[in-house]
C-alpha cells in the first residue's frame, strides 16, 4: 500500500554491487560517524554464515533507540553522497547508495519479522509509532533534489558509461523510482507528498491492528453445535476454551482462517456455520472499536490526492506503472478474460451443492456459509474422498519437504535442517542451511 522500499535498499544489507568496467571514479566521501550505542540491534551480525540476526536477544524496548540511530546514520550517509563535490558516476552515486542505510535495513528486517510473527501489543504500538517516521526517513532520500540530480546525471549518461546489463538495470530502476515517487515535484509539493505518505503509514498500521483485534475474538460453541467437526479440531478448540476459562463441554472458535475453514467444512449446525462465516468476513466491519470503514475512506482519499499530486489520474494509474501490465486498463482486460469462466465454474459448483442439499432433504437455498460444507459432501459422493482423509498427507513436515523438493528441481537448491545452531525468536522456529547442489556451496540460511 505504501511507496515500496527504495530499490537500492532492498539488497544493501546483504549483497555487494559490481562496479562499472571503466576508469576508477572518485568514491563518495565517507559520512561523519557517530558512536554506536550499546544496543544489540545496532551491532553487526556475528556468528556463522557471515553473521545472523541476534533473534534470542531482540526485545521491543530496543527498537526506538535502534531506529532513531539508524535513521540518523542513513541521513548522514545519503547527505554525503548528495554533497559529493566530484562529478556524478555510477560508483559514487548508485553504488554508493546501494551501500548506504545498511544498518537501518538490518533493524527494519528484524522488526518486520517480529511484527509479522509475534504481533504483541508492544510491537503493535511500535509499528504505529515508527511506520510514519520511517516513511518520512525514506522521503528525505527520494525528495532530496541534490541526490536526484546526481542520479539523473548518471542516468542521462548511461549509454556511454560502460555499464554492464545489471548496472544499467539498477540505474534505470533507481531513476524511475525517484521520478515515480515525487522527485520532480516542486519545493511546495514535496512536503505535501511526505505528509500524505506519513499519514498513510499510520493509517495502514491502525488498519492492520484493528483487523488483528477482530481476528483475536472468539465464538463459543456447544457440543451439539460442533457435531460433524473432526475430533482433532474439536480437541484443539476444547483446549482453547479451557485456557479461556469457559465451561467444560464448550469450544472456543477463534476468528482466524485456520479455525473457520474446518468448521465451515464439517459442522452440521447451519446456524453455527453462518455465525462463524459472518464473523470472519465482517472483520473490521462491525461498527465497534475495531471498525475500519472510516480508515478505508481516509486511505482512499489520501491515495487519490497523492496520485493527483504526482500527476496521475488516480491511484491505480500510479500503482500500475511499476508492474508488467503497466496500466489499469490492461489489468482489467486480463481480469475480464478470466472472469466469465471463473463465474461459470462457481455457478456449476453451487448447482452441484444445491442438488446435494436437495438430495439430503435439507430444504435450503445454498448460501456462502454452506459452500464448503456441501462441497465436501459432493466430493465424498463423487470421488469417495474426504478432506479429512487427505489431511495426513498435508502435515507440515510433508509440505516443507514438498516445497524444498520443488526448489531443488527448479533452482538447484538443497536444504539441510540445522535447528539449534543459530539464534531464533521462538522455540518453534526451525532453520535450514541452503546450498547450491551443483557446487555444494552454502548460499543461504
Amino acid at each position: 500500500f505504501l511507496l515500496p522500499p527504495l530499490p537500492f535498499l532492498s539488497m544493501a544489507a546483504f549483497a555487494p554491487v559490481a562496479t562499472a568496467q571503466t576508469a576508477p571514479a572518485q568514491a563518495a566521501p565517507t559520512a561523519p560517524s557517530a558512536t554506536v550505542p550499546n544496543n544489540v540491534l545496532l551491532t553487526d551480525w556475528a556468528g556463522p554464515y557471515d553473521g545472523v540476526p541476534p533473534w534470542d536477544k531482540v526485545r521491543p524496548d530496543l527498537f526506538p533507540q535502534a531506529f532513531q540511530f539508524a535513521i540518523d546514520e542513513q541521513r548522514r550517509e545519503y547527505e554525503a553522497i548528495a554533497n559529493n563535490p566530484a562529478a556524478p558516476t555510477f560508483a559514487n552515486t548508485i553504488e554508493a547508495m546501494e551501500k548506504a542505510g545498511q544498518r537501518l535495513g538490518r533493524v527494519e528486517g528484524v522488526f518486520a519479522v517480529m511484527t509479522d510473527n509475534m504481533s504483541t501489543p508492544e510491537y503493535q504500538a511500535l509499528d504505529k509509532e515508527w511506520q510514519p517516521k520511517l516513511a518520512a526517513a525514506y522521503d528525505e532520500i527520494v525528495l532530496n533534489d541534490k541526490l536526484f540530480q546526481r542520479v539523473k546525471a548518471v542516468y542521462d549518461a548511461r549509454e556511454s558509461a560502460g555499464l554492464d546489463a545489471r548496472q544499467k538495470r539498477l540505474l534505470e530502476r533507481t531513476y524511475e523510482y525517484f521520478v515515480r515517487s515525487g522527485a520532480n515535484l516542486d519545493a511546495a509539493q514535496k512536503p505535501q507528498l511526505s505528509a500524505m505518505n506519513q499519514e498513510l503509514a499510520g493509517l495502514f498500521s491502525t488498519f492492520n491492528e484493528r483487523v488483528l483485534a477482530d481476528e483475536s475474538t472468539y465464538i463459543s460453541a456447544t457440543e451439539a453445535e460442533m457435531k460433524g467437526v473432526p475430533a482433532d479440531v474439536k480437541t484443539a478448540l476444547a483446549t482453547a476454551a479451557k485456557e479461556r476459562g469457559q465451561p467444560a463441554g464448550t469450544y472456543a472458535l477463534k476468528n482466524t482462517r485456520s479455525v473457520v475453514d474446518p468448521v465451515l467444512t464439517f459442522a452440521d449446525d447451519r446456524a453455527l456455520r453462518e455465525k462463524v462465516w459472518r464473523a470472519f468476513v465482517n472483520r473490521g466491519d462491525n461498527g465497534g472499536a475495531n471498525d475500519t470503514n472510516q480508515i478505508i475512506a481516509q486511505i482512499l482519499k489520501l491515495r487519490a490526492d497523492r496520485a493527483k499530486l504526482l500527476g496521475f489520474k488516480n491511484h491505480a494509474e500510479w500503482r500500475m506503472q511499476d508492474t508488467m501490465a503497466k496500466t489499469p486498463a490492461r489489468a482489467m482486460e486480463l481480469m475480464n478474460r478470466v472472469w466469465p469462466a471463473a463465474v461459470a465454474r462457481v455457478k456449476e459448483e453451487v448447482a452441484d451443492q444445491q442438488s446435494m442439499a436437495d438430495k439430503l432433504g435439507h430444504k435450503i437455498t445454498i448460501e456462502p456459509w454452506d459452500y464448503r460444507y456441501y462441497q465436501e459432501k459432493v466430493r465424498k459422493e463423487r470421488y469417495d474422498l474426504s478432506q479429512d482423509e487427505i489431511k495426513p498427507y498435508f502435515a507440515l513436515d510433508n509440505l516443507v519437504d514438498g516445497m524444498f523438493w520443488a526448489a531443488g528441481q527448479l533452482y538447484g537448491l538443497g536444504f539441510k535442517e540445522n535447528t539449534g545452531t543459530v539464534p531464533v525468536f521462538h522455540p518453534d522456529v526451525r532453520t535450514f542451511e541452503v546450498t547450491d547442489k551443483a557446487s555444494g556451496k552454502v548460499v543461504g540460511l
